[in-house]
Parts: structure tokens; C-alpha cells; sequence
């Protein structure tokens, strides 16, 4: 009886909550797992963490509940349609989306969610423990009577439940985040995140590139997505974690994105998701001129690819499943990208190194007094030379222009130390680097030796 007298009042306001609700079910969680934060130096992401060929492939099986006649409730959507609609959002963020299958619920009672303990029933039927489980019904209320547009049983989860109507909308992306362990931007269960930052890696979100959030809403968002609410927070109104406008949130931040494939990898709830059904690309490291690399695409599933590439990266020849790349001339460095855009919303973009190791980019030197030990009754000083950004495939090679100087140089690690007599005034040391495309330039810094014992280290820190 209640599901008639209820279906009647989501009908009217159901255009409302469409367009400016954010009511999301999922519950608060009870003491979220604080995870390891991201590495944010920006020289170290590039490089060392390779993009899309590392990306996590996740199954997803739907859930189509019907009438218990069998016959339809409400429109079906189309479940590839959902998946492109996803991976538009996840893939960008090294996490690509499988359509594991779709089935019918025939329930005439789960085509409208009364309260959250219904949802959490539904949520158990033909639930697969190898796939996130979401469930597409007509409405949701939560247990307050309040009109809800989608819920994650928990944080994690496996399941969710989502009105049919927000299947293409934000909230898609939005619950699926929470089953991967993502909370709301303005979550307090663990205590409000200062506006500064200070407590970000423990409260709030638990995330500290998402800044504190007041609980974005119509109220604080404008239709141009800016956020005007002032007291000195600067939310993210494009947050797909946020209560944002529907309309507004596109965006996961690195932060959250590394959260999510660590939980994938490391929550038991999640650790069977995983398959390797989606479409790959394969590792790059290193590109130069004018030899030429081919990147391969895998699983492709029949869409067609569409190639694009950093300024520094010339396309050679390209197909669906393949293209051929090298450096864009001789003097072409840096850091660069491949990138296919697929038509069916998948976008795979790998990073790497175009040319020689640029070490004067990379590379800043710290030297350290390391002590003094004795060698036929003369003192030594133990100075260690780091260079602080080390790339495993790269080789070093070290140089110091001082006579009479015990020197151990390697050609694979950046650090060496050296024992320079007591009577130096300076010492030269340079480094070069080498990849497979050749070596870098050397790069020199000098050294002062100060004091009768050797025991101060001085020179400037390069590059300038």
C-alpha cells in the first residue's frame, strides 16, 4: 500500500530532484580505512607511476528489476550504454570498466525501495562476489521517507542500488565510487578537514588534494558550477564525490583516483572484481629519435581508436589497435604521452620519457657530512653526493675534476661518496645519465672542503 500512495508523490517531484537533488543513500561509514596519501611531486608521477598500461580492470554485472510477471517496470537502459557512460569518468583515472553481464530480477516489491534495509535485501539477490553488483530500480526512499537518487550498501562495497533514471548521470560514477571506497567530500565521520588542510589525511575525506567542503549544494554552487558559499573554504565544485550540481561534477582528483586501485588491491570486499577483460595498452618507458616504438591496444572489442599525442611525440602511422611513435626531432626530451580515445568512452593514456635523460630538469643534488674515519693516520672526510630523483632505468656516471680523492662512482645508482684529503679548498663533481635513446649532458656542481680537519661542506645547489 505504501509503495502506491509513495509512487504518486516521487512522480511529481521527481523533476525537481532530478535537477537539483544530490540525495545520496549510502550510509556513513564507521571507521574508514586512512590510507597510504599519493605521491604528489609531480617529477616522480610521471615518470615513475606509467599510466594507463598499469591501469586496474573492474567487472560490473547489472541487476534489471522487473515485475514479478516478468514484464517490464520502467524502461531498460542499455548496459553498454552505461559502462561507455562510466569509463568516460574512471578510465581517465587508471581504472577501466567491464561489462560483466546483465539479468532480470523479476520483484515486484524491489521496484520501488521503500527504506535502506530494502535496498541492503535487494542488494543480496544474485549478488556476485566477482563483480560490483548494480542494481537499477524505478524509485529509492531511505528509511527517513527522503527521495534518494542512488546508495552503495557500504563503504566498500559490491553493491549498489540506483533509480533507473540516474543510470546516465553523475550519480552513476558517483555510488560506484563509493563501493570503491571513496566517502563524500564533506564527510565528518572522522571529524570536519580544517579549511587549511592540516588534519586532510585523517578527517574529512581523508583525501589532501580534495580541499575541505561545506556540503556543496545549490545553495553554494551557481549554474556556471563556481562556488560562492566564502568562510574561507575553496571546495571543488566539479567533485563527482560532491553534492555538487548534477551538471557539475566530472572529475575524480589524483587523490581519490589512488584511493580507489588501492582499495581494489588491498580490500577483501573488492579483491575479486578484478579482470582482465578490458582493453590494455601496453608499457612505454622510453621513446627516442629517430628510432621508432609501436604501442599496441588489446581487447578492443571492436571500437574504433582515435590517436593524439604530447608536442614532443611524432605519430608515425596509426590503426585501431596500434601506432607508431618516436621523439618529434633530435632535441626532442622530456616527459610525453599516447593517448587513444575509443568509442566506447575509454580513454588510455600512457606516459614516458621522450630522448635523453634532461637531468638539469629532473635532478636537484644534496650533499651531506657523512663523518671522518682514519687512514694512515690522516683524517678523511666522508662527504655522500645524491641525486634525490632516481629512474631504475636510467645509468649514472660520476666525475670529480680533485686530485688524490678516493672516488667510488655506479652507473646505475644516483649516489656516490667520496673522501676528500683535509687540505682541499674544492672539489668539481659532474653526472651524467643514460637511457636507451644515449646520455644527458654533465652536469657539474662544485664543493667547498672548509676547516684544518676537512669537516665542513658548502657549494651551491644547481640547477639554478
Amino acid at each position: 500500500m505504501k509503495k502506491r500512495k509513495l509512487l504518486l508523490i516521487a512522480l511529481l517531484i521527481w523533476n525537481f530532484n532530478s535537477v537539483f537533488g544530490q540525495s545520496c543513500g549510502t550510509p556513513e561509514p564507521i571507521n574508514s580505512t586512512i590510507y597510504p596519501q599519493e605521491d604528489t611531486n609531480a617529477q616522480a608521477k610521471s615518470l615513475q607511476i606509467k599510466g594507463s598500461s598499469s591501469a586496474l580492470c573492474i567487472d560490473v554485472f547489472f541487476h534489471i528489476v522487473r515485475n514479478t510477471n516478468g514484464t517490464n517496470a520502467f524502461t531498460i537502459p542499455n548496459t553498454d550504454a552505461i559502462v561507455n557512460n562510466l569509463n568516460q569518468f574512471y578510465s581517465t583515472n587508471n581504472i577501466i570498466i567491464n561489462n560483466a553481464g546483465t539479468e532480470f530480477i523479476n520483484n515486484t516489491n524491489f521496484v520501488n525501495i521503500d527504506n535502506d534495509s530494502e535496498a541492503v535485501n535487494l542488494g543480496q539477490v544474485n549478488n556476485k562476489n566477482d563483480a560490483i553488483n548494480y542494481y537499477i530500480v524505478e524509485t529509492l526512499w531511505n528509511v527517513n521517507g527522503g527521495f534518494i537518487t542512488g546508495t552503495a550498501n557500504s563503504i566498500p562495497s559490491n553493491n549498489l542500488v540506483i533509480r533507473r533514471d540516474r543510470v546516465f548521470t553523475s550519480t552513476s560514477p558517483h555510488e560506484l565510487g563509493h563501493c570503491l571506497n571513496l566517502l563524500h567530500t564533506h564527510e565528518t565521520a572522522r571529524g570536519f578537514e580544517a579549511i587549511n588542510g592540516s588534519n586532510c589525511s585523517t578527517a574529512g575525506d581523508l583525501i589532501c588534494d580534495t580541499p575541505a567542503d561545506p556540503r556543496l549544494g545549490t545553495n553554494n554552487v551557481n549554474t556556471n558550477c563556481e562556488y560562492f558559499g566564502g568562510n574561507g573554504f575553496n571546495p571543488l565544485p566539479n567533485n563527482i564525490m560532491s553534492y555538487s550540481r548534477d551538471l557539475c561534477r566530472d572529475e575524480f582528483t589524483n587523490g581519490q583516483s589512488y584511493r580507489m586501485r588501492y582499495a581494489i588491491q588491498n580490500e577483501p570486499i573488492l579483491q575479486n572484481i578484478v579482470s582482465n577483460s578490458c582493453t590494455k595498452i601496453s608499457l612505454v618507458n622510453n621513446i627516442c629519435y629517430p628510432q621508432t616504438t609501436t604501442v599496441n591496444l588489446t581487447n578492443t572489442l571492436g571500437a574504433t581508436t582515435s590517436w593524439s599525442s604530447s608536442s614532443n611525440v611524432q605519430i608515425v602511422s596509426s590503426n585501431n589497435t596500434s601506432t607508431v611513435i618516436r621523439g618529434t626531432n633530435s632535441s626532442s626530451t622530456g616527459n610525453g604521452w599516447i593517448k587513444a580515445t575509443l568509442s566506447n568512452g575509454i580513454i588510455l593514456q600512457e606516459n614516458f620519457e621522450v630522448g635523453v635523460p634532461n637531468i638539469s630538469n629532473h635532478y636537484v643534488t644534496n650533499a651531506s657530512n657523512g663523518g671522518t674515519y682514519t687512514l694512515n693516520n690522516r683524517v678523511w672526510n666522508i662527504m655522500d653526493i645524491t641525486y634525490n630523483r632516481q629512474y631504475l632505468d636510467y645509468n649514472f656516471k660520476w666525475e670529480v675534476t680533485a686530485t688524490n680523492s678516493f672516488l667510488s662512482h655506479s652507473w646505475k645508482q644516483p649516489k656516490f661518496n667520496i673522501n676528500p684529503n683535509q687540505n682541499y679548498g674544492s672539489i668539481q663533481i659532474g653526472i651524467r645519465a643514460e637511457n636507451k635513446c644515449g646520455c644527458s649532458n654533465w652536469k657539474w656542481k662544485t664543493f667547498s672542503v672548509n676547516g684544518a680537519t676537512g669537516s665542513g661542506i658548502g657549494g651551491t645547489i644547481f640547477p639554478e
